[in-house]
């Protein structure tokens, strides 16, 4: 089953646009990063690059949840970005990215897009 996404009206994107043909294959590489993460064995030579590609998903789903007047941000999403912020900026240790950071990344990704569903700047379609 693929889940895409398109922007809701009320975000400012109307049907058909570029923005909204490019937003269910960007959202189909997140939910790659995230299966990466949670659901197969990540490879000692893919810890570095799944764990920054994480940091950038938190980084651009902090900016789309607090860049919409219409749907200002809750507790409940300031709350998850300040932990994804804090992930974002944990040092790495001597012998690299750990998986448990990248695990802890990938929670935090996928809450925070979660949180930003619910409050209506995205809508799922399935």
């Amino acid at each position: 089953m693929t889940t895409s996404i398109g922007l809701c009206p009320s975000a400012g994107t109307q049907p058909g646009t570029a923005v909204e043909k490019q937003v269910p294959q960007v959202l189909d590489a997140l939910f790659e990063d995230l299966n990466t993460a949670f659901e197969t064995a990540v490879l000692v030579g893919d810890v570095a690059t799944t764990t920054a590609r994480l940091r950038g998903w938190h980084q651009r789903l902090a900016t789309i949840a607090t860049a919409d007047p219409r749907h200002p941000p809750g507790p409940e999403t300031h709350r998850l970005i300040a932990c994804g912020q804090c992930l974002r900026e944990e040092p790495l240790s001597d012998d690299g990215p750990t998986l448990g950071l990248i695990r802890r990344l990938a929670l935090a990704v996928s809450d925070l897009i979660d949180q930003i569903m619910e409050q209506g700047t995205v809508a799922v379609a399935e």
